[in-house]
């Protein structure tokens, strides 16, 4: 019976890694091609190793003339106006939803808390 718990354990977490790696993989290849030139990057078939390592991609991040923080300042005002927003209606969904009771009280419950 040990055994048996054992091996059901060991079975979990080879599994839980196994996802785990191939959730992360893209995030992992993403930051390796960060790394690598234009050239390299859009070489077919792609690499994975980086053959000549660079950090001209950061370099040019901050010193030539682009939008990037224009685009990033822009994500952010429009990320937390929508979760402010998101966070208002929220409050006062909830707030309708538990003080006034009707018909379809429980099932509008129902679908908010499964979606």
């Amino acid at each position: 019976m040990k055994r048996k718990r054992i091996l059901n354990g060991v079975i979990k977490y080879v599994v839980l890694i196994i996802i785990l790696v191939f959730l992360l993989f893209p995030l992992l290849w993403v930051l390796l091609t960060s790394f690598k030139t234009n050239m390299e990057a859009y070489k077919f078939p792609p690499t994975f190793i980086v053959r000549n390592p660079t950090f001209q991609s950061y370099i040019n991040l901050f010193t030539v003339d682009n939008d990037f923080f224009t685009y990033y300042k822009n994500n952010f005002i429009v990320a937390g106006s929508t979760a402010l927003l998101t966070t208002f209606m929220a409050i006062i969904s909830g707030y309708a939803l538990s003080r006034f009771h009707f018909k379809w009280n429980k099932w509008i419950i129902a679908a908010f808390t499964s979606a």
